[in-house]
Parts: C-alpha cells; sequence; structure tokens
C-alpha cells in the first residue's frame, strides 16, 4: 500500500521563479452544530405523553439497527480502515526516524485569497461588463472575465488586471471563468488525456456556512466530461465526499454517463503535525470523517508513462486547509496519465501547463498568496 506524506505543499510557477506558494500552516476544526430546542408550557396530559414516550426509548435497543445508506456507509469505511491505519502507522515510525521531528507541517493554510469572484461571474453573466487584461511576454490581451478563454503562452510568468487588482499567472497556462451551465463550448474538446474535477458538491456543512453554492449530482453529471477527453484515452480524476448518497450517484449513474471505468481509488487522509487525523478515524458520525477520496478512472484505451499504471490504493497524508480546498497533486497525477494536455475542473488556483475552467480560478492567485522561495 503505497503512503505518500506531502510534506511542502509548496509549488513554485516554474522551475527557475523564486516565487512559491504561501504556507502558513494550521489547522481548524468546526465546533460541532448544536439543535437548541424550546421548552414552553406544557399540560399534565403532555407530560403522561412524555413519560411514556420515554419508557418505551428506554426499552428500546440502544443501538438500532442502520438504515440502508449508513450501512453501506458503515461498510466503505470498514474496507477503507484497515489501509488508514498502516499509513498512520508508517507515517509515525518515519516521523520517528527522523529525530521526533514530524515533516508534515502544523497546519495547511495559505491566505483566504479572493473570494468575491464566484459572486463577480454571476454578475457579469446577468449583463454586467467586466474586462480581464493578460499581460503575456510583450503582448497585452483584453477580453470580457466570463466567457472567454485566457491565455499566458508564455514561457515565463505572466500578470492579469482585473479592475485594480492583479493576479500573477504560471507559464504556459489557460484558464477561463464561467458557471456550470455556461461550460459547454467554453473549453476545447477531445483533447485532454487528464481531467482533474473537484465538484462542489451538496453536503449539510455547505448549506449551513454558504461557503459555495452546490451543485446537486445530476447537475455534476451534465458537465461535458466525455466532450473533453481525448478519444484515444484520457485520465479522469473525481474527488467525491462521503455522503453515501452521492457515492452511489456517481458509481451508478455519473460514471456510466461520462463513459468512465474506474481503476484505482486515493484517499487524502487529513492530519495535524503530531500525525494524528484532525477528527477520530474511528467512531463518530459517519459525517465526520477524516479522509476524502479520490476516484481515479479512465476514458478510452489508456496508454499510461513508464512508470505504469497509477497505485489502486494510494493514501496521501496532508493537513487541511481552507473549506473543500484540496491538495496540490496535478505533478502526481501527470506522472501517471496519458501524455498531452491536461484541464482541471472547478480549479481556485492555476498550474503551469494547465487548462483552468471554474468560477474562481484566480482565487489564490493574488501576489500575498506566494513568498519568495528564499524567505525563512
Amino acid at each position: 500500500m503505497p503512503v505518500c506524506w506531502l510534506s511542502d505543499d509548496v509549488v513554485a510557477l516554474d522551475g527557475d521563479s523564486d516565487a512559491q506558494r504561501a504556507c502558513e500552516y494550521t489547522v481548524a476544526v468546526a465546533p460541532a452544530w448544536r439543535l437548541a430546542r424550546p421548552y414552553g408550557c406544557e399540560t399534565e396530559a403532555q407530560h403522561g405523553e412524555q413519560r411514556k414516550r420515554k419508557k418505551h426509548k428506554a426499552l428500546a435497543d440502544a443501538d438500532p439497527p442502520l438504515n440502508a445508506a449508513l450501512a453501506c456507509a458503515a461498510a466503505r469505511h470498514a474496507l477503507a480502515l484497515p489501509a488508514l491505519r498502516r499509513a498512520l502507522l508508517l507515517y509515525s515510525a518515519h516521523a520517528q526516524s527522523n529525530s521526533g521531528q514530524s515533516d508534515v507541517p502544523t497546519a495547511f493554510a495559505s491566505p483566504c485569497g479572493d473570494a468575491s469572484l464566484p459572486a463577480l461571474v454571476a454578475a457579469c453573466e446577468q449583463g454586467m461588463p467586466v474586462t480581464l487584461s493578460v499581460v503575456s511576454g510583450d503582448s497585452i490581451c483584453t477580453q470580457p472575465l466570463v466567457g472567454a478563454l485566457h491565455v499566458n503562452d508564455s514561457d515565463t510568468e505572466g500578470v492579469a488586471h482585473l479592475g485594480d487588482a492583479v493576479y500573477r499567472l504560471p507559464p504556459r497556462c489557460r484558464f477561463a471563468l464561467s458557471s456550470a451551465a455556461r461550460l459547454p463550448g467554453l473549453l476545447p474538446t477531445r483533447c485532454f488525456t487528464l481531467l482533474l474535477v473537484d465538484p462542489p458538491w451538496e453536503a449539510a456543512s455547505v448549506a449551513r456556512s454558504g461557503c459555495y453554492t452546490p451543485l446537486s449530482p445530476r447537475e455534476v453529471q451534465a458537465l461535458p466530461v466525455r466532450a473533453l477527453c481525448d478519444p484515444r484515452g484520457a485520465l479522469v480524476a473525481l474527488w467525491v465526499t462521503n455522503r453515501e448518497r452521492t457515492m452511489r450517484h456517481v458509481e451508478q449513474k455519473l460514471l456510466p454517463a461520462w463513459g468512465l471505468s474506474h481503476v484505482a481509488t486515493w484517499t487524502w487522509l487529513k492530519v495535524c503535525a503530531n500525525g494524528e487525523t484532525v477528527v477520530p478515524l474511528e467512531g463518530g458520525s459517519a459525517a465526520r470523517r477524516p479522509y476524502e477520496v479520490l476516484l481515479l478512472c479512465t476514458s478510452g484505451p489508456c496508454v499510461w508513462q513508464k512508470g505504469g499504471a497509477p497505485p489502486k490504493d494510494l493514501v496521501l497524508l496532508c493537513p487541511p486547509a481552507q473549506h473543500s480546498r484540496k491538495p496540490r497533486l496535478m505533478g502526481l497525477l501527470r506522472d501517471v496519465a496519458p501524455e498531452g494536455a491536461a484541464c482541471e475542473l472547478f480549479a481556485r488556483e492555476l498550474t503551469a501547463g494547465v487548462c483552468c475552467w471554474g468560477n474562481e480560478p484566480l482565487r489564490f492567485q493574488a501576489p500575498d498568496c506566494f513568498t519568495s522561495s528564499n524567505a525563512v
């Protein structure tokens, strides 16, 4: 069982650049949500009914049988536990062999970035005229912010200007901003051999926090993933939540609709500086697991790189950052994916040589999201 601990999620814009992703490591676990129950005046009859209910509850089993969805989720968790336990043991041994100094940061959090982009994209789609200027080499290209493919085709870092805001662009990158409904026709089709997809799945925590606008499973399924894949073969990496309803929809409907075959499952195990998980790995609520799943799937006859097919059960250990932000895995995926163009859907930051799409792909491209590689 391969294990990879991401010691520094710091990626330079290119090999010669002195700019690296800022990582001020902190871990934050949201407090439990509690529902307050109001108490009003009750009649004696109501008190009697309450006593009856309490009596029947005491006679009932302490552990009632799980419903079908929870039972399936518990079974998936039980299957994943052995590999996750071994990963934690391997990390513990690794930390001890380094004189007790953990190379997993105390946490992983860079600046919050520009969180205003989704609202601006929505306003543009309602008719607000907003343009984005891209400085690439000696050329300047100004296009509408939404509905256009912005390109830095230079081998050096570029800059984008949006009003008074400035964003840094890695070399050889392309990106587009829009809502999911306007994605079809925006990106080149039938050309990508690697797609990394991180959909904004529905979840109770998202509904409470409002941190992003979720898509229903059917809306995710409607994405033109099949049209984007190179017909000669492609690797599609799909992040999926632990919600059983979502997982079953992906397995039974979404993957067939996209023409994909599941070949491997990678698991991101969220750890703290001491190697412990951010929430207990065993016990607790099924809705609060310290890991997320990345499904690796193929479209067509994939021709893998010289290293061969991707490992089937890779476990990655890395502290979490902002809500729903994932580790930067494009480099690992490109090592195994067929040679060709790469694309990231629902991107929040840009990657050199990758075509990125979403409603906030520039979120973490502001200058304060980077630091010098020579900084202490």
